[in-house]
């Protein structure tokens, strides 16, 4: 229909500069450069400006900034362009959205018709509102990655470069002992490589839902005292004094260690890495039927906006810590996950030069049942929403239960 329109327009248009045309729509015949070169007598009402104010004016730009790219591949690529929706740029009048569709002639000319764009159902804005949620996570996305290329390699060039200096035997034959210092380097840039990888498949497990947890009957307390171990002389030589307040009331829970000593390591680490001067403080304590870990720190602290960045799609609030350490925003993204994975929850309260402190909450689940999960089970006919992973996981085991 809309090429039957087009084509019955221009012939028209081919047999004189200017006609009546439908009411609901108008041809605009733009030059080989581009310029509006004849206006159908419809064009006012499409486009709410007057002929004379279109003549002579380039076809892009009666479209607002952004969508000016598009109009001009649309003249480019003529019909094989398809239609495009376009909005008339405020500037030249009324903001109007309109359909285009562009026929090239031999001469190089081409005739553009424009079409008011249909009004957009519910359905249609969500969907349109989908599609740019799932542009802006795919840049959000793509930009991590870069980051995450640059953080890699860093430590990559240290290993390929130091190797290769052993290699050569560039101090003499193996044994002297800058050979030593080259080898820790490679280790220590090695491990550090392996973080960052194993951070991304833990991520992309746990974001396809691939991502299991290995729980066993373990002491959170005594894991939180392990990883301030572990910490503690990263902590000294930058200065800073750590210190624990672990509670003897925490019982065993069923978690798995692997993921608590992960989320603690990281929110530790995290702390050291931005915190010039003072201390952090690692505290572990059970409140009602939850194991509550705390990281408080004084360092540089990050703004409400910041820590608005760290939502579903994690990112770096951060540039390069106090130290110039550079961070790729994973510590803190599977420190979240990895919580409430478990059914828990990690929330962030901060303010700029006051420090941070972070909040882990793990449900604690008795070693003798350990199907059981933070809350009630999930009740038949509960809303999904409202559901955590586990629980949905067992609410569908048990509805194939009831169904075999």
């Amino acid at each position: 229909m809309l090429k039957r329109a087009l084509e019955s327009l221009t012939s028209r248009f081919a047999a004189r500069p200017a006609w009546t045309g439908s009411a609901g729509a108008c041809v605009l015949l733009i030059g080989r450069d581009g310029r509006i070169a004849g206006v159908s007598e419809a064009a006012a009402t499409v486009t709410g400006v007057w002929a004379s104010q279109l003549h002579g004016a380039v076809f892009a730009e009666l479209f607002r900034p952004d969508d000016r790219g598009a109009a001009s591949r649309a003249l480019s690529l003529g019909g094989a362009s398809g239609r495009v929706l376009l909005e008339t740029d405020p500037a030249f009048g009324p903001s109007r959205r309109l359909d285009i569709a562009v026929s090239t002639r031999p001469d190089g000319r081409s005739d553009v018709l424009l079409l008011p764009a249909r009004r957009e159902t519910d359905e249609v804005a969500a969907l349109r509102e989908e599609a740019e949620s799932a542009r802006r996570e795919a840049k959000q996305t793509a930009d991590l990655l870069a980051d995450l290329s640059h953080e890699m390699r860093t430590p990559l060039n240290a290993v390929i470069g130091f190797a290769g200096a052993m290699r050569a035997e560039m101090f003499g034959p193996l044994g002297h002992e800058k050979y030593d210092e080259y080898a820790e380097h490679i280790r220590a840039s090695g491990e550090h490589l392996l973080d960052l990888v194993s951070s991304i498949l833990d991520l992309a497990k746990i974001e396809a839902d691939r991502f299991s947890l290995k729980r066993e009957a373990v002491n959170a307390g005594a894991l939180a005292e392990e990883c301030a171990g572990i910490v503690r002389l990263q902590a000294e030589a930058a200065g800073l004094k750590l210190t624990t307040r672990i509670s003897p009331e925490i019982p065993e829970s069923f978690l798995d260690p692997r993921a608590v000593r992960q989320i603690v390591l990281n929110l530790l680490s995290n702390a050291v890495k931005f915190t010039s001067d003072g201390e952090i403080t690692l505290t572990a304590q059970i409140e009602a039927d939850e194991i509550v870990l705390t990281v408080t720190d004084t360092g540089v602290g990050m703004s409400d906006a910041e820590i608005a960045k760290l939502g579903s799609r994690f990112t770096a609030a951060h540039g390069d810590g106090v130290r110039g350490a550079k961070g790729a925003g994973l510590g803190l993204a599977l420190a979240f996950a990895l919580a409430e994975l478990h059914g828990g929850s990690m929330k962030l309260s901060s303010a700029p030069g006051e420090g941070l402190t972070a909040r882990v909450a793990l449900p604690v689940v008795a070693p003798a049942a350990p199907a059981r999960h933070r809350r009630a089970p999930a009740q038949a006919g509960a809303n999904p929403a409202l559901l955590t992973q586990l629980e949905r996981i067992e609410a569908y085991r048990r509805e194939r239960a009831s169904a075999a």
